[in-house]
């Protein structure tokens, strides 16, 4: 056992380490909330700063002159040093016609019939078969509107007018329901019976030969002089309310690029 004395020494030995420990932990609970005001003091100056500068910025935005007048489409008001009131004629256009997108301006009926032959043994008209099969398609043309932008826009300020120039109008790939197809009565040689039939590959082959004719076909009858016609009247018919909205003195002239 222990003597009395070396349990007392014992103890006051461990009552300097802990009070070496409390020490440390004092000052480090000391040191946090110095560190943290510190931290808080740096943030709220940078805020400051930023804060002043961000409004001395907007403070000298509102001072700056704006444009005269005279850089405006119309204008509507002039007071002078006092200010004055215009308006623009793209603002007017270009609201809607991203919205718009693509505008259909015309729509063409169109067919074409094919005749299907179904011979026999030794290709004699006893055994053979034929049958009429008509395709009926439609062309759609359209404008895109989304093309359209500030360089589109021109005001002409003598003449009054708003030109406006727009994309050619585009046909659309033919649409060729096949509930639509037309088929004729099949006719039969005295010893060709039945009807004619199709795989879904011939009748594939058939429907993209008929498209192909009937794109010819547009051409041939000068389609799309007609739809970049009515592709005028349909833009001028959307926009020249906008334009008298602003002015109904203004008149607009549609052309194309």
């Amino acid at each position: 056992m222990e003597s009395k004395e070396e349990m007392l020494k014992e103890i006051e030995e461990a009552a300097k380490k802990g009070a070496k420990q409390g020490g440390k932990a004092s000052i480090i609970w000391k040191i946090i909330p110095i560190v943290l005001i510190v931290l808080i003091a740096v943030g709220a100056a940078f805020y400051v700063r930023y804060t002043f500068r961000s409004g001395l910025n907007d403070f000298k935005e509102q001072l700056t002159a704006g444009s005269g007048a005279e850089s405006h489409d119309l204008v509507l008001e002039n007071s002078g040093f006092l200010g004055y009131k215009a308006a623009d004629f793209y603002d007017a256009i270009l609201g809607d016609t991203n919205q718009l997108k693509k505008l259909e301006v015309y729509e063409a009926k169109i067919s074409d019939a094919t005749k299907i032959t179904n011979t026999g043994l030794g290709n004699l008209a006893i055994f053979t078969k034929t049958q009429l099969v008509t395709f009926n398609g439609t062309a759609k043309y359209t404008v895109d509107l989304s093309k359209i932008n500030k360089d589109s826009i021109t005001v002409d300020k003598t003449h009054k007018t708003v030109k406006l120039v727009i994309p050619h109008a585009e046909r659309e790939e033919i649409n060729i329901p096949s509930s639509e197809m037309e088929f004729g009565d099949t006719e039969h040689g005295w010893l060709a019976f039945g009807e004619v039939s199709l795989s879904p590959e011939e009748n594939a082959k058939l429907e993209s030969g008929a498209r192909e004719r009937m794109e010819h076909k547009l051409v041939e009858l000068n389609e799309q002089e007609k739809a970049d016609k009515f592709a005028k009247m349909s833009v001028w018919d959307i926009f020249q309310p906008m334009i008298s909205s602003v002015s109904s003195n203004y008149k607009l002239e549609v052309a194309f690029e």
